[in-house]
This record gives structure tokens, C-alpha cells and sequence, in this order.
């Protein structure tokens, strides 16, 4: 019975295939029984399905409720980064086809030499070749196979003497996958160099194989693919977790609110509480005690003398190293456990000085302390401390450095900004983790047991047996370091075809790990630096007040005036501001005679105004007028602006200021003119005439854009750039060469003339601007200042000799290549924003360096002096690494080739992997955050023996291989902190540019401005009349077009166009990216290759003569300034640049060290270390990082949809240049007042305006008029349906149509309609109205103003619709007395005409008018005047009789019965008098509305007042009323009530109505 209060519940079924976990089941499923049906028909040598089989852990990602919410995010951007990576495939198939077309078979070419059998041998070390000398022939290398000839190239390497170069496809490097033989092997090559792996000893190769032009390809796709595309990975996942963000408002990564920062407790300090006991006087001992204790926990001192105490036991920690004497090793563990009691203590007397016991507990800082002092204690028992496994237990001692992190401000204030409460960076960790150990598993079913094959089981090489070598290893693709040689490794390990899915899956897990992994950890420090809307709004009104309250003068200018008060002079003259002057004024004044006048004060042969100019001045000036003429960007541009093509907010007239605002300006001008002034080099006084000619000489100073016009500064920028190329020819490899030479003497005599030349410019710009006093002196700006440096240095080398000076004071000459940074307005932006964002910047470096120092410590107590080897495998200790042995040098090659070298007892690479000391350590550890070399240092760490002296010996089986997990901690952590660099630089470029303080209505906001900014008019394109050009304009016209789908669909078979995504909006949108993003990429490309000549100067002044070490050959060194750019190329990439360092860091005896410079080979280790660092730094973490930021700022305003006014589309704005294009069909961007109402008829879209629904448009209700019905019954009262037949004039339907009208919504759009229109109309400039003043202010319609302005603009914006209401409503009140004078000459015309009628109907016709047959064919006649220009407008006829009037009728009114409104000419006196009202004038009801006549003299419509109503004939009083009418005066309203009504009624109402109706379709 309760069957019918049972509700089914409804449910969403989804299919089963539509869930990733369901087709993973099922993958699975399949794969694990198709390995069944093959280990059943002994088929094992197919592990696809086995490894398939086990994937289904992967849905274990979800299981913690962070991983599923990153997973649903990266959900959310699943389609864009198919496109992304769609897009990247289309570059790297181009780059495989152009490799496959330059670079076949250039990887099989060797170097050969005949045996005395004459037999060929591989050369060894392996050379590539171009070609060889066959005598004094050049011929080109040889292939094996096909016993052909290739073309010789002598740009390439050639093989010695008695050598052949050989082609042989047994040559391809890494068992032969290394090629670009065919298109599979070109496109794995391409994919893995533009991973930036091991891609330079391809390009080296390829150089010595082909050409030196390789390095071109090989660094274009590194710049495309690698530092562009790439990065839009970046920027997809980025975009994606802040889309999410802002649709539900919590965390992307947690599904939470914004937590609390990191480092903080949730009550929002750090450890200190509040005292809420109140002081009493009588108090216990006990009592005060605890009170202190408190006051002394809150202090700020007892918490920086915590963290002081920290810092002072890291101290003594970094004392520790392997060759430590006894006493410093005691010293350290007893400091160590000194320092463990006082923190003992300390954590007592925070226990104590709590506010409450539990208050204690509730701090997850007091526990973790807790924690470490209780494990630090337990550890200093002798039993522990002396054992083996006390170096692993350090770590507790270590990690109390973590409150270094919050003593610092400005660390604690970037990591609370940059990881908030650290719990999304953690889940981030989790995945990595997570995600590297499900994949373990497929890997290890994949290649598992695969490698005994290519490798023996104790070499230190990545493989796949068990679980922890599968993590280790794809942690290895994780970081990208040698990940390539693990994939050749890993497909050389399979037979068959089994090659291809092993690329595809470890390919696809380095996809994930490089690009997915690193842009989440950019997405966690974005989200981080995000703020919520309402701080923004609270920050814009502080802004607001703060920026419009009084500003002092400049604290440097005060301190100058304080410190120099006796060397200022006061100027007794009065500022008189005359710029402003109205232009037209009563007396032919000059400004200098106003200024006269007003100060009183006569001016006498001014400086400035020189009347007479000398000779040479006339002559200079003359030249100087002859050169601007000639150069085009001399020429000064006219005063009158015009319009700009796009001003968003050209509707914000300036208002005037309050009060405070213009008192502080007059303050701050006040002070101004009392400060002060200073002549220049106390000599030059404003009016000097030398000073004078100085500044004209020099121009301003205060612009790049003014100097760029300035022809002193182009002979100076021409003599910067004659010194740069100086200082690149002038490398010291060809110094030494032209040593004593002529040549040699040229070089230097240019050098000194143009220090000489830069001297006196030096001077120049001193005498023009001062030196420091004066408000513009020439020490003040910093680009001076930098120069100045320059050119004393400069001398200071000249004076000393290029071999006496310092290397470091012969590199500075190359900063002046700095200067042109100014003059480029892009580039000088990047450096300013870098320049702003360089403290943060320091901050991250600072925060990157305190993270090194704990492992380092921990690395040396666990690694110092255990990873000393000997180079000879054989040997066991380090008393047998004595004498030589021999080495195979031909080994890689499968070729033998044995030499004597000698035993040496080191750390591994030259001593440069090694913790033995703590610099040592940090040094190695800051090069692993490279990710370089931190492959071979783990293995190393992983063979270290229990004691020292012991050769080190590499097993999977030993213990010692989880050391491991020192070097996979290490480098998930410093990676996430190196993402630093990029999330700070991204919200400095924010922060610049504003966007940081915009909320998200705000930043939608400026995406209109920049989406409005890109709209330009057009010239309206008119159809062909040829049929064959019309045929192509209807073909090519539509955006979307069959034609344009054709081509789209040849291009993609061709791949070679862009035109790719015509149709696909995803690719649209990278593509635009890309557009949006390109001049950025410039910009920051542009300053990145200044940086790079810098460097490639420097390091060529300093290692242009250091020998070859073991990374040094031709193409790798820095004998000259070519291959210094490359070899800088490759450092930024990473690419062994932390192992370089040691082949410039030689020293004697390894080198030849004598004290002439020319003659020294040697490197230096400290500028090795000290410039190879600093490049890293500066390029690799900052500029390298610059492309990822500007892709990603650039995409948000591209695709984000979070900030992305979507109101408006790109329909909308190509509908409005369409009807832009009808009215400026020339497309000048202007259109006149006259024309606005035909421009917004024209309008479609959402910026139409649509005052009527569609169905009460004209069209719409002149089908329903003429829409036939039958003639109704005399019974019907209906007015509006009394329709003939012969009219079709439905007046019902449209009655009916127009009630059903919203006449509230009509008024208010006809209202909104109203104010754009008066907003326009008032916009006009002398051209007319802009293009972008109309678009902008029709944009406004869909703008919130309350929401998407900031404050300043939005006090002004509404100020502008007070001003535009206003105008309007005064126009509206102007209309209505304009409409009633109209009204009253109407009627007076009205009238007028009735009585010409009459009088025409009396028979006195003029011979002015003649009758006409009517157009319509019938037996009808018009009164028509000659010569006239417009229609006679058919009105109502007066007929004056003597008849009586006919007040009964016998039957409802037909249209015989119409009555006329009739008005004679009475004076104005008696209008109203009804004495002179006689009974022989009357209206006559029969007469006729109009003019034409019937044979009777009649009009076949005369009648009554309405031909459709059944309205009885009027009454003889208001018959009366009408014979009372004059035009000419007014009328009681009573009268005019009655009268209006009766129009309404009346034949002329419905013509009336028409009339209006098309009036108002002509305006809307």
C-alpha cells in the first residue's frame, strides 16, 4: 500500500567504456590472456601483453583524495594536450624529414687505414668523416654496402693521410639506432635530441660527418621544439589547474580552501602564544616563574635565538670532512652533543612557557621538535654513536636546519607564497612517487631478465629485474639524465619488433616525467602565488589612497642637498609656467615676453635664446638640418595626433582633481622650484654657452625612444659596436698569432682611439647633464654608470698592456655591449622586469643554496672518502693502484686496441664527484641540480666500500645500492625548488604588468582590451561581377569554406604548412599562442643572445688558450668566438657542463704555467668555478626559464578561460567589422554623427540592438496586415476588424501581435539604446567617430563596470554615464518642446492646406495646380502642381455648405459617413465666441478626406471619423469644436482630449501609425 509514495531514484549510467578505469580493466584482462595463448604456443619472446597485464595497478593513483584531484585536473586539459602533442609530432616528422634528407648515412661514416694485410681498421679513438685526400683529390666517403662514392665535403672532417673514410651502416652509434637512415630512426633521433640528451655529440658528430652547418639544424630545433613547443605543455597544465581553481574555488590540487602558509601553525605565528593570564599582586614564586617562561617563549628573541643556536650547530656540522684531523673530529661530537642537551633544554622551556598543556600538543612544530630532541638524545648513547649506522642516524641532527627556513623573513615569506601550508606540493611528491612505483611493475614484466644479453650483471648500468632497479631507472628517465642510453639499452634488449614498443612506452613515460611532472610543479607554485579577490580588492583601495597622498622629493636628491648644501646655488629666478597659454590671444605676445611680464623680471640674452648664432654654429646647424631631411627616422612627427586606432578608455574625460590631489601637485612644484642648483663640475652654469652646445650636442637623456633620434648617440652606439667587434677578433688565440705584427699594432692603435673617443663623450655628457649634484647628472642614471665603469677600466688596461692586466680587467671592454639595450624598448622591458624581479630571484637562489647545505653535510657523513677508486678495475686497495696497466682505448667499438696508462687513486671524474669536504660537497650537489652527472654519482655511491682505501665494487645484491635513495630525495626536492625560478619570474612579469591586482572580472576585463586591441576595419570587398571571379570570391570568402577544408586536407597530406588547424580550434588556439607569444620570444631571445655574446667574450678572454681537456676537441672549445657561442649553447642546455668545469680548471703539472699570458695554457679554478657557475645560474635558471613564462603568460590570455571574457566573441567582433565595412567602405576608421543610426541598423550578433522582439518587427507585422480575412458582420464591435477585402489591412492581427509586447523591457532597451547612441554621437573627433571609440563603447553592454574596473577607472567611468545621462535627458526634454513647436506648425499647415482645398473645391483653382489621372489606372484625379519636387500627401478636404448638418443615421457607419475636421478663418478674438458661430457653416458628412474626386465631385471615401468602427457620427458640439480650430493658438484640454480621441478613430490614424513605425525602422 505504500507502493505509490515509493519515488524511483534516477540515476546517470554512463557506459562502461567511458570510464579510463574500465578500459584499463579490460585492457588488462585481454592482454594477460592473450599472453596466456602465446606462453602456451611457446611464443616468449613477446612481453608487450605481459607488461599490459600488469597495469591495472594503475588505477591505484586515485587512492589518496590528492592524486585523484590532480588526476581530474589533468582530466580537464586532456584534450588540449593532444593538440599540443599533435603539434609538437607535426615538428618533429618536419625535422625528421629535413635530418632524413641532409643527414643519411652521415652516422655510418668513419675513418679507416689499410693494415699491412690490407685489411681496413676502425681508427680509434672512432673519427667521423666528410671525406678523405685521395693524393690531392678530395673524395667523398665510401659506402660498404652499395660501393659508391657520396659527394665529398670539405666542411666536414677529413680523414689523415693514408686514411679512407668509410661508410658502413654497422657504424651507427648505439647498436645502430643513432641514424637518420630511414624516417622512424630520423624521428627517434629527433625526439631524443630535442630532449635535450646527449644532443651535442650528435651535432658534433653530424659536424665532422656532414658540415659545420649541422649546428644550425641541431640548435633550430633545440629553439623551436625545445625551448617554444615544449614549454606549451607547461602552460596547458598550468592553464588547466587554474581553470579549475577558479570554476569551484578551492584547490586544484587538494579540493580545499587556501590553507595556512607553510612553516605556520593554524593559529597564524610561529611557535609564540598569547599570554591571557592578567597580572595580580599576590602571586606564588611558581607563578612569576611561568609568567616569565611565557614572556620569554613569545619573544621574538627567544625565537631567533633558537634559530641562531641552529645555525651556530651547522657551523660545526660543516667542520667534518674526510681529511679532518682527530682534534676537529672530536671538537665536532662534542659540539653535537652539546647542542643536543641545549635543544633539550629549549624544548623544556617551551613546554613550560606554554599558555596551556594542550596548547603545547596542538603545534605540529613543538611535536616534530619533540621528536627530533628524543631521537638526537637516544643517538648520543655511546652503543649507537660508535656503531656503523650513526653516520645514517646524523639525519636527525640535520633536520633541525629547518628552522634556519623561518629565521630568514624574506625565505619564510617565499615559501609561504610559493608552497602555502605545503600540502599540494606534497601531494604532487605522492604522485611522482606513486605513479614511478605502479609503472615499476609494467617495466619489469616489459624488460625484465632482458639485459643479461647486452650487459653483465655487476656493471653500473640501469636495469629491470627486480623492483628497486625498475624505480631507480625510471626515476633516471624521470630527471631526463642519460635516459637515452637506457633506451637504446632497453631496445637492444629485445628481439624482433619488440625494439619499437620498448621506445614507445619508455618514450612516453619520459613525456610524463619531463614535461607532465614539471608542470605540475609549476602549477602548485602559481597557485600558491595567487591571491583571492577580496585581498585584491582591499590592496586596490589602499593603492589608491596611498598613490594620491602627497609624495616628498626624492630621498637621494635631500641626502645630495644635505651633504653638498655650500656647492648648491639658489636660483633667484621665478618659475612662470607658460606651456599651458591659451593659443589665440588678444596681443601678439611672445612666451618669453608673458614670462617677462608675469615675474617681473626682464630677460636679456638668454642662453637659450641665442638671436644671433655664429658662423660655424649657422654651419653645423645647417648640416645638421640637411642630415635630418635625408634620414627618415629624424624627422619629427606632426604635433596633431590622430585618433589612435584603439583607445579602451577614451570615454574617461579628465576630471578635475580634489583637493588633496592638486595641493600635493603644488607642494611637490614648490618645492621644485625653492631646491637648489648646482652648476655642472662647479664650472658650467645653466648659462653657459659651452654647457649649452653640450646638451644640444647630446639631446635628452630621459627616453631610449629620444636618443634613438639623436645623431651624437648613433656615432657613439657605431663606435660601441666597432669595440665589440674589436673584442671578438681580438680573441687571444689570434692575438697571440699577430703577435709583433702590423696588424697586431693597427688593433691596438683602433683600441685607443676609441677609448679616446669614448673619454670625450665621457666629458661631453658630464659638462651637459653635471656629474652627480644635478638633478639630471650624468652618475644618476644606471646605464651611465655601468659605462662609466667600462671606460675607466678601459683605460686603466690600456695604460697597463693587454699582457700586464688581469684577465678579469681585459673582459670588461665587452659589458659596453649592454648600452644597445636601451635604445630597443622590448628589450630593455625583459631587462627591467628581470631587474625588479632579481631580490626574489636572490630569494629563491638563497632558499635553493639552504637546501643544498643539509645534504651536503648529510652526504659527507655518509660518502666522505669512500668513493676513491683506481682506475684500473683489477686492482682491490689502494696500496695496488701503483704503476701502469693496460687500457683498452678501442673497446666501445668492438675493436682491439690496448695502451699503457697509469694507476691513479681519485675521486671519480678528476676528483669532481666526491663529498669529502663540505665546499666540495656543495659544489657537487648544486651541479646534480642540473640533473648532469647524477646518474654516474649515485652508482658511485652505490659501490662505496665500509671503509676507506678500498676499491669500490658495484653489485644490484649489495646494501649499498639503496644510497639510492640519497640521490632520488635529493632530486625530486631540488627539482621542485629549481620550478622556483620559474613561478617567481612569472609573477614578477604578472606583478608588472598588473595582473597579480587584478581580480578575475578585472582580468577579464583587460582580455577585452587586448581582444578589442587586435580588431582593425577593413575595406569592404564587393562581389565580382565576372561569373568566373564570382565563383572565386564565393569560394574563397567563407573562413570555413569547402575550399579552405580541401586545402586543409592537401596540406596535411603534405605537411608543409601551418594551415593545419584552419578547422580545428585547439591547434587555433596554440597556434595564436604561438603568434601572441612570438614577440616575447624575441624580446627575450634577443636578450638572451646579448647575455650569450657577453659570456662568449668573456670565457674567450679567459680559456682562449687553456689546452683540450677530455670533453675538448675542435668543435668544443673556446679558441674563437663561433665555436664560444656553441660550447655556451651547449652549458645552457645542461649538457656535462658541471664536468667541463675540470678541464678548465687545469693546472700545473698538467699544463704548461709560465708568466707570460700568451704563453700559459693553464686554466684558473677559481674563475672556472666562479664563471661557470654564474652562467648556469644566469642563463639556465633565469633566461631559459624566461620562454617558459612568457609562454605560459601568453597562453593565459590566449586559451585560459578562467580570464577570458567570453560575452563577446570573434563572430561578434568579425559581424561588427562587416558593418563597419557598409558605412566606411574605404576603411579609414571613421564613420560621421550622421551615420550611426544606418551603422547600428547594421549591426548582428550580440552587439545588435534589438528594441522589438522578432516577431513585432516591420516585416513581421506588414505579413500580418496584409494577412486576408473576411469581412465581419454588421454585429461585430470589434474596431479592429472591420477589414475589407479590397484594403487587406488586417489591424486585428497586428493588435493582436503588439499586445503581446513587454513594454517595460522595449522602454528600457530603447533607453539603453538611447545612452550608446548619445555615448557615440559624443565621442566624434575632427575625423568623426573612431572605429575603436564605437566597438569600446558597444563592449560596454556587456560589462559589469562595478566588477571589472579597478577603482581610478571606474570612478571615472562612472562619472562619464552622470555626464552622458545627463546630456541625454536634457536632449529628451529638448525634443519634447521641439516636437510640440513641430505639433503646432503641423496643424497650422494642416489647416492651411484644408482651406487651399476648399477654396480649389469653390472652382478658384490657380494655374499653378492642373488635375492628373491617378496612378492607379482608375477613373481617379489628383490636384497636381507643376513643377513640384515631392508627393502631395493626401489630407483631409474642408467643404464649407450652407446645408444642415446630419445628426441621425439610420445604420452603422459606413465609409460614405466620414466627418472632417474643418476649420475657418475666424480672427483670433472670436475664436471661442459661439455669437459669431453662424448655422450655415457646418461639416458636411459626405465629405471627402482628400482631394480627388468622382464623377459626381465627390470622394468615393467620404464619410465619418472611423471607416472600421461602428462610432456613431460626433456630436454637433464637437462638429463645433473642429469649426473651432486654428493652428495658430491654444485650446482647452478638455477640447483637445476629445479631439485626439476622435483621431484616433479616424481614417488618418492607421497611415498615421505606418508612417511612425517606418520612421522608427529607419532609425533602429
Amino acid at each position: 500500500m505504500w507502493a505509490h509514495e515509493i519515488k524511483p531514484e534516477k540515476r546517470n549510467h554512463k557506459a562502461c567504456l567511458n570510464s579510463f578505469g574500465n578500459i584499463l580493466d579490460i585492457v588488462s584482462l585481454l592482454s594477460y590472456w592473450a599472453d596466456v595463448v602465446l606462453m602456451t604456443y611457446s611464443y616468449p619472446n613477446l612481453s608487450l601483453f605481459k607488461s599490459l597485464g600488469a597495469a591495472r595497478p594503475i588505477r591505484l593513483l586515485s587512492i589518496f583524495p590528492g592524486t585523484a584531484v590532480i588526476l581530474k585536473s589533468l582530466e580537464t586539459s586532456w584534450d588540449l594536450l593532444l593538440a599540443v602533442m599533435g603539434l609538437i609530432l607535426f615538428f618533429l616528422v618536419l625535422f625528421a624529414l629535413l635530418g632524413l634528407i641532409s643527414f643519411q648515412g652521415v652516422f655510418s661514416r668513419r675513418c679507416y687505414f689499410s693494415n699491412d694485410d690490407g685489411s681496413l681498421q676502425l681508427v680509434e679513438p672512432s673519427k667521423f668523416c666528410s671525406g678523405y685526400y685521395n693524393g690531392t683529390t678530395l673524395v667523398g666517403p665510401q659506402s660498404y654496402q652499395l660501393s659508391t662514392t657520396e659527394y665529398p665535403s670539405s666542411l666536414g672532417y677529413l680523414c689523415k693521410n693514408g686514411q679512407i673514410c668509410l661508410e658502413d651502416s654497422g657504424n651507427n652509434p648505439y647498436y645502430g639506432y643513432v641514424n637518420y637512415d630511414n624516417i622512424f630512426s630520423a624521428f627517434l633521433n629527433v625526439f631524443t635530441f630535442v630532449s635535450l640528451e646527449l644532443w651535442t655529440d650528435q651535432m658534433y658528430q653530424a659536424q665532422d660527418g656532414s658540415s659545420s652547418v649541422a649546428a644550425l639544424y641541431y640548435c633550430l630545433g633545440v629553439y623551436i621544439i625545445a625551448f617554444v613547443l615544449t614549454f606549451l605543455l607547461f602552460a596547458v597544465i598550468t592553464s588547466a589547474f587554474a581553470r579549475v581553481r577558479a570554476v569551484n574555488a578551492v584547490s586544484a590540487f587538494t579540493a580545499k580552501k587556501k590553507g595556512y602558509p607553510v612553516l605556520r601553525d593554524e593559529d597564524g605565528v610561529l611557535w609564540m602564544f598569547e599570554d591571557d593570564t592578567k597580572e595580580t599582586e599576590n602571586v606564588s614564586v611558581c607563578t612569576r616563574i611561568r609568567r616569565f617562561l611565557k614572556r620569554m617563549v613569545i619573544s621574538r628573541s627567544f625565537f631567533y635565538f633558537g634559530g641562531f643556536l641552529v645555525l651556530l650547530d651547522m657551523i660545526f656540522m660543516c667542520l667534518r670532512s674526510f681529511d679532518a684531523s682527530e682534534e676537529i673530529l672530536e671538537l665536532v661530537d662534542d659540539a653535537e652533543t652539546g647542542f643536543t642537551f641545549i635543544f633539550a633544554a629549549e624544548i623544556i622551556i617551551r613546554m613550560a612557557g606554554a599558555a596551556s598543556w594542550t596548547s603545547f600538543w596542538l603545534s605540529k612544530r613543538n611535536m616534530f621538535d619533540l621528536f627530533l630532541v628524543i631521537t638526537t638524545c637516544v643517538i648520543q648513547l655511546p652503543s649507537i654513536q660508535y656503531s656503523f649506522y650513526y653516520k645514517y642516524l646524523t639525519i636527525f641532527q640535520i633536520l633541525r636546519f629547518y628552522r634556519l627556513f623561518i629565521c630568514i623573513p624574506r625565505v619564510r615569506r617565499l615559501l609561504g607564497s610559493a608552497f602555502g601550508n605545503g600540502e599540494n606540493i606534497c601531494y604532487v611528491v605522492v604522485f611522482l612517487v606513486l605513479a614511478t612505483a605502479l609503472c615499476s611493475t609494467i617495466f619489469m614484466q616489459m624488460f625484465g631478465g632482458d639485459y643479461d644479453a647486452i650487459l653483465s650483471i655487476d656493471e653500473p648500468e640501469n636495469r629491470f629485474d627486480t623492483f628497486w632497479e625498475a624505480f631507480v631507472s625510471l626515476i633516471v628517465v624521470y630527471t631526463s639524465e642519460t635516459w637515452t642510453v637506457l633506451l637504446y639499452n632497453a631496445m637492444a634488449s629485445q628481439t624482433g619488433q619488440g625494439s619499437i614498443y620498448a621506445a614507445i612506452a619508455l618514450s612516453i613515460y619520459f613525456a610524463f616525467g619531463r614535461y607532465i611532472m614539471s608542470g605540475l610543479y609549476i602549477a602548485v607554485v602559481l597557485e600558491n602565488f595567487e591571491l583571492s579577490d577580496d585581498y585584491i580588492r582591499h590592496y586596490q583601495i589602499k593603492d589608491f589612497i596611498n598613490r594620491h597622498k602627497f609624495k616628498d622629493r626624492g630621498r637621494t636628491e635631500t641626502i645630495l642637498y644635505e651633504l653638498f648644501r655650500p656647492l648648491y646655488k639658489v636660483d633667484g629666478k621665478k618659475s612662470i609656467q607658460t606651456t599651458s597659454l591659451p593659443a589665440h590671444l588678444s596681443l601678439p605676445l611672445s612666451t618669453s615676453d608673458i614670462t617677462e611680464l608675469l615675474s617681473g623680471t626682464p630677460i636679456r640674452r638668454r642662453i637659450n635664446e641665442v638671436t644671433k648664432p655664429s658662423v660655424i654654429e649657422k654651419k653645423i646647424l645647417l648640416l645638421f638640418a640637411t642630415i635630418k631631411k635625408k634620414l627618415p627616422f629624424f624627422k619629427k612627427k606632426s604635433s596633431i595626433k590622430d585618433e589612435p586606432i584603439y583607445i579602451m578608455m577614451n570615454d574617461l574625460d579628465d576630471t578635475p582633481d580634489d583637493y588633496e590631489t592638486v595641493a600635493a601637485e603644488e607642494n611637490r612644484i614648490a618645492e621644485e622650484e625653492s631646491m637648489p642648483i648646482a652648476n655642472s663640475l662647479y664650472i658650467f652654469s645653466n648659462t653657459s654657452r659651452i654647457r649649452y652646445y653640450c646638451k644640444r650636442l647630446i639631446g635628452s637623456n630621459h627616453d631610449g625612444q629620444a636618443e634613438k633620434h639623436n645623431l651624437f648617440n648613433w656615432l657613439v652606439m657605431t663606435c660601441v659596436l666597432v669595440s665589440i667587434v674589436m673584442v671578438i677578433l681580438d680573441e687571444p688565440s689570434t692575438r697571440l698569432m699577430r703577435r709583433d705584427t702590423v696588424t697586431q699594432f693597427a688593433y691596438d692603435t683602433i683600441e685607443q682611439t676609441l677609448s679616446v673617443l669614448f673619454v670625450i663623450e665621457l666629458i661631453i655628457r658630464i659638462i651637459a647633464n653635471g656629474l652627480i649634484l644635478t638633478p639630471n647628472a650624468y652618475l644618476r642614471n644606471h646605464w651611465n654608470q655601468l659605462d662609466f665603469c667600462v671606460i675607466i677600466i678601459n683605460i686603466v688596461t690600456i695604460f697597463m698592456g693587454s699582457d700586464e692586466s688581469p684577465r678579469g680587467l681585459s673582459t670588461v671592454r665587452s659589458l659596453r655591449i649592454l648600452r644597445l639595450i636601451r635604445y630597443f624598448n622590448g628589450v630593455r622591458d625583459i631587462f627591467v622586469a628581470l631587474f625588479y624581479a632579481f631580490p626574489l630571484m636572490m630569494d629563491a637562489l638563497i632558499f635553493t643554496f639552504l637546501v643544498l647545505i643539509p645534504f651536503s653535510i648529510y652526504g659527507v657523513n655518509i660518502f666522505g672518502g669512500l668513493m676513491w677508486l683506481c682506475n684500473d678495475d683489477s686492482v682491490a686497495s689502494r696500496g695496488e693502484c701503483v704503476g701502469e696497466y693496460m687500457y683498452n682505448i678501442g673497446e666501445d667499438d668492438d675493436v682491439t686496441e690496448n695502451i699503457l696508462v697509469p694507476r691513479m687513486w681519485q675521486n671519480p671524474e678528476l676528483n669532481f664527484y666526491s663529498f669529502d669536504n663540505f665546499p666540495v660537497a656543495l659544489q657537487h650537489l648544486f651541479s646534480l641540480t642540473s640533473t648532469e652527472g647524477w646518474v654516474d654519482s649515485m652508482f658511485s655511491a652505490m659501490s662505496t666500500p665500509k671503509e676507506p682505501d678500498i676499491q669500490p665494487q658495484f653489485t644490484w645484491d649489495s646494501k649499498v645500492v639503496y644510497h639510492g635513495f640519497f640521490y632520488i630525495i635529493f632530486m625530486i626536492i631540488s627539482q621542485g625548488t629549481m620550478q622556483l625560478f620559474v613561478g617567481v619570474i612569472i609573477e614578477k612579469f604578472k606583478e608588472r604588468s598588473g595582473i597579480t591586482t587584478l581580480t578575475t572580472a578585472q582580468r577579464q576585463f583587460a582580455d577585452l582590451q587586448r581582444m578589442l586591441a587586435s580588431v582593425r576595419p577593413t575595406i569592404k570587398v564587393h562581389e565580382p561581377t565576372s561569373p568566373f571571379r564570382r565563383l572565386c570570391y564565393r569560394m574563397v570568402i567563407k573562413k570555413r569554406g569547402k575550399l579552405n577544408k580541401i586545402m586543409m586536407c592537401v596540406i596535411v597530406l603534405n605537411i608543409i604548412a601551418f594551415r593545419l588547424g584552419e578547422g580545428i580550434d585547439a591547434l587555433q588556439t596554440l597556434y595564436h599562442t604561438i603568434a601572441k607569444s612570438m614577440p616575447s620570444i624575441i624580446q627575450v631571445s634577443a636578450v638572451f643572445m646579448v647575455v650569450m655574446c657577453l659570456f662568449a667574450m668573456i670565457f674567450m678572454e679567459f680559456f682562449g688558450l687553456t689546452k683540450y681537456g677530455v670533453y675538448g676537441h675542435a668543435h668544443a672549445n673556446f679558441r674563437d668566438y663561433g665555436n664560444a657561442l656553441l660550447f655556451l649553447v651547449r652549458f645552457t642546455t645542461g649538457e656535462a657542463w658541471n664536468a667541463i668545469i675540470v678541464d678548465y680548471a687545469v693546472q700545473t703539472p698538467n699544463c704548461n704555467n709560465t708568466g707570460s699570458y700568451l704563453q700559459n695554457d693553464c686554466g684558473s679554478p677559481f674563475w672556472a668555478y666562479v664563471l661557470f657557475d654564474l652562467f648556469y645560474i644566469v642563463c639556465t635558471h633565469i633566461f631559459l626559464n624566461l620562454f617558459t613564462a612568457v609562454i605560459i603568460s601568453k597562453f593565459e590570455y590566449t586559451y585560459e578561460t578562467r580570464t577570458r571574457f567570453t560575452s563577446i566573441t570573434k563572430t561578434d567582433l568579425r559581424m561588427f567589422k562587416y558593418a563597419w565595412a557598409e558605412i566606411d567602405t574605404k576603411g579609414t576608421g571613421y564613420i560621421q554623427k550622421e551615420d550611426i543610426a544606418k551603422f547600428l541598423r547594421q549591426l548582428k550578433g550580440r552587439l545588435k540592438f534589438q528594441i522589438y522582439e522578432d516577431i513585432h518587427d516591420y516585416n513581421n507585422l506588414l505579413r500580418l496586415s496584409r494577412k486576408k480575412k473576411l469581412a465581419i458582420s454588421p454585429k461585430d464591435d470589434n474596431p479592429g476588424s472591420g477589414i475589407l477585402s479590397n484594403v487587406h489591412y488586417n489591424l486585428y492581427e497586428v493588435n493582436k501581435c503588439l499586445n503581446e509586447m513587454d513594454v517595460e523591457t522595449v522602454r528600457q532597451r530603447r533607453y539603453e539604446y538611447n545612452i550608446c547612441f548619445q555615448e557615440i554621437l559624443m565621442a566624434e573627433t575632427s575625423k568623426g567617430i573612431p572605429f575603436a571609440s564605437a566597438l569600446t563603447i558597444l563592449s560596454y553592454r556587456f560589462v559589469n563596470v562595478n566588477e571589472s574596473l579597478t577603482l581610478e577607472p571606474l570612478i571615472k567611468r562612472l562619472e562619464k554615464l552622470d555626464q552622458i545621462k545627463q546630456e541625454y535627458h536634457l536632449q529628451k526634454a529638448a525634443g519634447f518642446f521641439l516636437a510640440q513647436v513641430q505639433r503646432r506648425r503641423f496643424i497650422r499647415e494642416l489647416w492651411k492646406k484644408r482651406d487651399e482645398d476648399e477654396v480649389k473645391k469653390l472652382g478658384i483653382i490657380s494655374n499653378a495646380y492642373q488635375l492628373s489621372p491617378s496612378s492607379t489606372g482608375s477613373n481617379e484625379w489628383k490636384y497636381v502642381p507643376k513643377h513640384r519636387k515631392k508627393p502631395i500627401i493626401d489630407v483631409p478636404s474642408i467643404i464649407i455648405s450652407t446645408d444642415p448638418p446630419q445628426t441621425t443615421h439610420s445604420s452603422p457607419t459606413t465609409p460614405e459617413s466620414y466627418s472632417i475636421p474643418a476649420s475657418p478663418n475666424y480672427s483670433i478674438d472670436a475664436q471661442y465666441d459661439s455669437s459669431l458661430i453662424g448655422d450655415n457653416l457646418s461639416i458636411i458628412p459626405n465629405s471627402s478626406p482628400s482631394s480627388p474626386l468622382d464623377h459626381d465631385g465627390r470622394s468615393p471615401y467620404s464619410g465619418g471619423l472611423s471607416p472600421y468602427s461602428s462610432t456613431p457620427m460626433a456630436s454637433p458640439t464637437s462638429r463645433q469644436n473642429w469649426q473651432l480650430i486654428d493652428g495658430n493658438m491654444e485650446m482647452p484640454f478638455e477640447t483637445s482630449e476629445s479631439l485626439v480621441e476622435l483621431m484616433r478613430h479616424s481614417i488618418w490614424s492607421s497611415k498615421f501609425f505606418f508612417f511612425c513605425y517606418e520612421f522608427k525602422h529607419l532609425i533602429y
